[in-house]
């Protein structure tokens, strides 16, 4: 059953039970998030958003560094060798609140092959009249520290004269595996600050000194978009596959593959481990208006 929440022109389509997803986010008559049409059971590829939830992105080999020892994480199917964006996205949430404008979903997970902790995640949904907010929370609720990470995989419609603009310090370079292997400094046509158009940019990669702010025009669509991350979003992952009608730019708490990068001594990955009972959140605040 999708629930829909509305402020102002604003409305959001949002779906428990396919991996506490979005499949649409408007304003007015303009898309933001990128929308398709989901028949029969949904897939999480159908989304135009969906949660990370407990890590973001890849880790390598489903190797999973802890204080205990290193642990063998078995994949989702259709994605070995590389556990990727968590279990969140595979699994339904359950409704906890709704109104008019506002919905809360948790997600509870037991131990198990894809990930050996327990945890709760929440995920709220805030619509006002030109805002939508999305706070994500996780919570460790087993007996032993666990790694730990959050993140949002929105998708935006791809059009040739899309421009993102953005502040980061450094980009990381993606091997064959889109795992990242060592930062490098900002190529030009990567120097967002002044605004970049992203057709032709094939990317997949992590940016790290990222200004929690990102800003969106379509301007043949006569739409922008700003973004503003709290303080846990510290990576942007930035997803420009060519030929495809989309692209994402995501905010998330570490670097993909960010807890073995950790293990190895790599600084400010944003690698976390929540002692039993502790809890990461954070938000993200996506504000469109035509243009």
């Amino acid at each position: 059953m999708s629930h829909v929440i509305a402020a102002g022109d604003l409305a959001v389509e949002v779906l428990p039970q396919c991996g506490g997803g979005i499949a649409r986010f408007d304003c007015g008559a303009h898309e933001v998030f990128r929308r398709l049409a989901v028949t029969g059971a949904c897939s999480a590829h159908d989304l135009a958003c969906f949660p990370l939830v407990p890590f973001s992105n890849r880790i390598a080999g489903g190797r999973l560094p802890t204080p205990d020892g290193e642990l063998n994480l078995a994949c989702l199917p259709g994605y070995a060798p590389h556990p990727i964006h968590g279990l969140g996205w595979q699994r339904p949430w359950t409704v906890e609140q709704s109104s008019a404008a506002a919905l809360v979903m948790g997600h509870a997970h037991g131990a198990d092959a894809h990930w050996p902790f327990d945890y709760a995640a929440r995920q709220s949904l805030a619509l006002g009249p030109d805002v939508l907010e999305i706070t994500l929370e996780l919570r460790n609720t087993g007996a032993a520290p666990m790694p730990a990470g959050i993140g949002l995989h929105p998708f935006f419609p791809a059009t040739p004269l899309a421009t993102l603009t953005t502040h980061v310090a450094a980009q990381w370079h993606a091997d064959a595996d889109v795992l990242p292997t060592h930062p490098e400094a900002l190529a030009p046509p990567l120097d967002f600050s002044a605004g970049r158009v992203l057709a032709g940019t094939a990317l997949d990669n992590c940016f790290a000194g990222w200004s929690r702010r990102a800003r969106l025009d379509w301007p043949e669509r006569g739409l922008v978009l700003d973004i503003e991350a709290s303080e846990a979003f510290g990576t942007l992952v930035v997803y420009t596959p060519p030929g495809r009608s989309f692209f994402c730019v995501e905010p998330a708490s570490h670097l993909n593959n960010g807890f073995q990068l950790a293990q190895a001594g790599v600084a400010d990955t944003g690698a976390r481990t929540l002692a039993p009972g502790e809890t990461l959140a954070g938000t993200v605040r996506f504000a469109p208006r035509p243009d």
